[in-house]
């Protein structure tokens, strides 16, 4: 079928109506190139009245940039009889709306002669959304190509200097932005920036950005996102008031718009990453999220940078800690070990199982205790066995296994150790409980020992029902052998003595010897009731009693001694070793009284307090009441320069009839009858009333401070720790001005408690020593466990320096653990020169006795600071 021909009518109405009616702009130029028709979809495109535009160059619709292209098109046009073009790049063009809009159109060309002269016509169609959509996935894509190109960047090198310098690059180059840079608070609240990169780069170099938003240049992005910890956008430069400290220069690198987005780094803002558009309204959300994504990853790379930096940090101190250091698969094969490990173990275990490493019974436990206990509750701490140098020797560990779990709760993905070799510290451990536990001259239980089978006896005979009796023996008539024959015949005696008592008693008994003449003999597991046990002890003291009736030969000589014998029966119900002890001095008062040789049971009614502790207890209450108890300070003097370096508060009661009375007797005495909470505050308020005026005075106080003595009654009490603090801020007083010193049975009632209650008031500066060590149970799984800061080394082993015997031995296997828990060491009672070298040759931190100085009033310590 044929096209028939259209009349020219029918073309030419059709023409009119396209003109007129069509939805494209329609603009006819004549010869002269300016405009002779403007159709009305040419009105609504560009905003002017076709009686606006007649007679007007079509440039006028143009953007300057356009004019010079439009000028070419219609000079080519001009050379052809009829002809049709596209303007501009793919045949869009820019234009000028009346409001001044920037308006993207396709623009179609054409000529035609009438009269030889060329008429000009314009087809343009209004494409500004689908150019505006079309540009935007544009910068999508870059900006995309950006992340995944920082991405890659981040992977290769997360040093934070070359990653900035790199990501600003990559944001520009990809993401289409005339600048970037990235600004990092320093000191003064002013930026720094470390890196830029644009064509305006120049721009960062010129202004000031602060932080602080009292001031102009801190209002803008890259102080509110360092505050807010958000991305802040400005859509136009020039129109936001809180820019006005950079619109001028903004202006002259042509930077329309900015955006700032926060770099975190550790969980908080460490840094802003500040990047320009050349339009205003550049800031599309989906080119804000692209650019969240991006400082997100940028943050991202520097946590694991500074994970990274951590790592290497730790496994530098791993290879330098002395310590045993290992890490293992969840099926036990060794995957690192720091070179104290291989060192200590005799060869590299790495690649070998845990099991090699620990003899039996270890290996049982670490795979049904400690292996177990790590994956259900993260963590195992104990003490086992370590096969080391080369499996020759085994050596005890303190060790804590860690089960490291991808997930709370799941499979552990490895196994971490550290250990500690504490087999010299065990070794030191078992000399000084050995030292502790037993006496030096006749190898019996010495009172320590006896205390504490006293009460683990008195409970266990609670259970069965059983009875037991406690034995006091006092040797009438050794004093005499030992001063007069001397110490050598004196301990052949004792220990004469003490074969004697053995033989006389059953297996299970105990023969204990407590101090110069005195033993004790506990009887266990008597049957019947308590009568039939008196009677049974009874019958073994006179037996033992009889005993001593045949000399003792000793040193060729023949020596006739006599004992008396106080009794009482146990259990009781507080198992209390110092009240059954107690009870057979009592009993063995009247025996002496009658001049010994005898026996006597302790009778409730000895209990009864005398008259005279009667009086002293109510006259002790009045010189409490009164302000009559007094405080003087004995100074602590460093051995190795002879400097004051602390000083002991001691209460001194003089009373009005009597005197001054002994704290030997007055102290207890506040024990036994429940003033020893008085006494204790009396004594800390007076030194703190006094650390005060010394150094409202400008006296310095010595580096120790003054140490002050605490009674487990007073540890015990539940306003104790609470009435510290209280006076402490009340006099106004620092806490490492004051020591509190504490003993090993106070800490030993309950270390978990104690612990706590000793760090919380360490971290109000207050220091703690641990008083008459080496007396009690000097363990040093226990000392492990405590805030301590000294130890004491009680004046009996000091004493008995040079007397050849184990307080020297004591005195050294101290000082050996002490150095190795990193504790310093004081020793009570030094009154000779003799003792003061002693300590000093073994190292000995500081000494107090006799021999610098006795207890003196504050005046007189005054003299001594400085």
């Amino acid at each position: 079928m044929t096209a028939e021909v259209v009349p020219p009518e029918v073309t030419s109405e059709i023409g009119h109506s396209l003109m007129a009616e069509g939805p494209d702009a329609v603009i006819i130029l004549g010869p002269d190139q300016r405009i002779r028709r403007f159709n009305r979809a040419a009105e609504e495109i560009f905003g002017f009245r076709e009686s606006e535009m007649v007679g007007a160059p079509l440039d006028d619709l143009l953007l300057p940039e356009q004019t010079r292209q439009h000028g070419a098109y219609l000079d080519a046009l001009a050379q052809q009889e009829t002809a049709v073009m596209r303007m501009g790049e793919r045949g869009h063009i820019n234009a000028r709306h009346r409001d001044g809009r920037t308006i993207t159109l396709d623009a179609t060309v054409g000529v035609l002669r009438h009269q030889e002269s060329p008429w000009f016509f314009a087809f343009l169609r209004d494409i500004t959304a689908q150019a505006q959509a079309e540009a935007d996935l544009r910068h999508q894509r870059d900006l995309y190509h950006a992340i995944s190109a920082s991405n890659r960047l981040l992977i290769r090198n997360p040093v934070p200097d070359d990653a900035y310098s790199e990501i600003c690059r990559i944001i520009v180059r990809l993401g289409g932005l005339g600048l970037a840079w990235i600004g990092l608070p320093s000191e003064n609240g002013d930026f720094r920036p470390v890196a830029a990169f644009g064509e305006a780069a120049d721009y960062v170099r010129n202004i000031r950005v602060t932080a602080d938003p009292e001031q102009s240049e801190g209002r803008g992005p890259g102080g509110r996102v360092l505050r807010e910890d958000q991305p802040v956008l400005i859509p136009d430069i020039q129109a936001e008031p809180t820019m006005a400290p950079w619109q001028e220069a903004a202006r002259a690198h042509g930077l329309a718009s900015v955006g700032g987005f926060p770099i975190r780094r550790g969980g908080s803002v460490a840094g802003v990453l500040l990047v320009y558009g050349r339009e205003r309204d550049f800031f599309t959300p989906e080119r804000v999220n692209l650019l969240e994504e991006l400082a997100a990853d940028l943050g991202a790379a520097l946590d694991h940078y500074d994970q990274l930096q951590s790592n290497y940090r730790l496994l530098e101190i791993l290879e330098a800690t002395p310590d045993f250091v290992a890490i293992a698969e969840p099926e036990g094969r060794i995957t690192y070990a720091n070179p104290a490990t291989r060192a200590g173990l005799g060869f590299d275990p790495v690649g070998h199982g845990i099991d090699t490493i620990h003899p039996d019974p270890s290996r049982r436990r670490l795979r049904e205790e400690a292996l177990p206990t790590a994956r259900r509750e993260g963590r195992w701490q104990g003490e086992i066995d370590v096969r080391v140098r080369g499996g020759r020797e085994v050596h005890s560990f303190s060790q804590v296994i860690i089960a490291h779990s991808p997930e709370p709760g799941g499979e552990p993905s490895h196994y971490s150790t550290i250990a500690r070799d504490i087999h010299d510290l065990k070794e030191a451990e078992a000399r000084i409980e050995e030292l502790s536990y037993r006496d030096r001259v006749t190898g019996l239980p010495n009172r320590t020992a006896l205390r504490e089978r006293l009460v683990e006896e008195s409970r266990r005979l609670s259970r069965t029902g059983r009875q037991g009796a406690v034995v006091h023996l006092d040797l009438d008539g050794f004093k005499g052998i030992n001063d007069t024959l001397g110490t050598e015949v004196g301990d052949g005696v004792l220990c004469a003595v003490g074969l004697r008592l053995r033989g006389q008693v059953r297996t299970e008994d105990v023969v204990a010897h407590i101090g110069a003449d005195e033993f004790v003999v506990l009887l266990l597991d008597l049957e019947g009731t308590p009568e039939a046990a008196a009677t049974a002890a009874d019958r073994l003291a006179e037996r033992m009693r009889e005993e001593f009736s045949i000399p003792l030969k000793v040193e060729g000589r023949r020596h006739r001694l006599k004992a008396s014998f106080g009794i009482t029966l146990f259990p009781r119900a507080d198992h209390d070793p110092d009240q059954l002890l107690r009870e057979t001095d009592i009993a063995l008062d009247p025996v002496k009284a009658r001049g010994g040789d005898d026996i006597a049971f302790f009778q409730p009614g000895m209990l009864a307090t005398t008259q005279r502790e009667l009086e002293l207890e109510q006259a002790l209450a009045d010189a409490l009441d009164g302000g009559d108890i007094q405080v003087v300070y004995q100074p602590q003097w460093d051995l190795a320069s002879g400097r004051m370096v602390g000083m002991e508060a001691l209460a001194r009661w003089e009373h009005p009839e009597r005197g001054a009375i002994s704290p030997a007797e007055f102290v207890p005495l506040a024990e036994r009858s429940g003033l020893i909470n008085r006494l204790g505050d009396s004594v800390l308020e007076q030194v703190l009333t006094q650390l005060r005026e010394w150094e409202a005075a400008g006296y310095a106080i010595p580096p120790m401070g003054v140490a002050v003595n605490i009674s487990p009654r007073q540890f015990a009490a539940l306003d104790w720790e609470a009435g510290i603090h209280e006076r402490l801020r009340r006099f106004g007083v620092a806490g490492d001005r004051l020591k509190l010193e504490v003993t090993e049975s106070l800490l030993m009632e309950n270390l978990a408690t104690a612990a706590d209650k000793l760090a919380r008031l360490r971290a109000e500066g207050i220091c703690f020593a641990l008083d008459d060590f080496g007396t009690g149970y000097s363990s040093l799984a226990y000392l492990q466990e405590l805030p301590l800061d000294y130890v004491k080394i009680d004046r009996s082993f000091v004493q008995r320096i040079g007397d050849g015997d184990a307080g020297e031995g004591i005195i050294e296997a101290v000082l050996a653990m002490a150095s190795h828990l990193g504790l310093d060491v004081i020793a009570e009672g030094v009154e000779t020169e003799a003792q003061a070298d002693f300590l000093r040759s073994r190292n000995c931190d500081a000494g107090q006795g006799f021999l610098w100085a006795r207890p003196l009033p504050p005046a007189e310590v005054a003299a001594l600071l400085p």
